[in-house]
């Protein structure tokens, strides 16, 4: 659950950053291919997502590693220089 409301949490960082961007029907995966989200962030929003599937699709248990790495994904993504092109 941990991981899973990091995730919510970019997706919510997302929507405050790009506006236009976030919308109902689309997945975790559609908007982290969007290219209006920058190479850096983009790329440290995949590793959430990847993380996520796994558990919540995959049904494993998340790691501490997993959390870890999710974590530090979440604290590089939510700071300004990810967001610069």
């Amino acid at each position: 659950q941990a991981v899973h409301n990091l995730l919510q949490r970019s997706i919510d960082d997302i929507a405050w950053r790009r506006p236009q961007l976030v919308r109902p029907a689309l997945t975790s995966r559609d908007i982290a291919a969007a290219e209006a989200i920058p190479r850096d962030a983009r790329g440290l929003f995949s590793r959430i997502v990847a993380i996520v599937e796994r558990s919540l699709f995959g049904g494993r248990a998340v790691s501490q590693d997993e959390w870890s790495a999710t974590r530090a994904a979440y604290a590089d993504f939510a700071l300004p220089q990810a967001w610069r092109p």
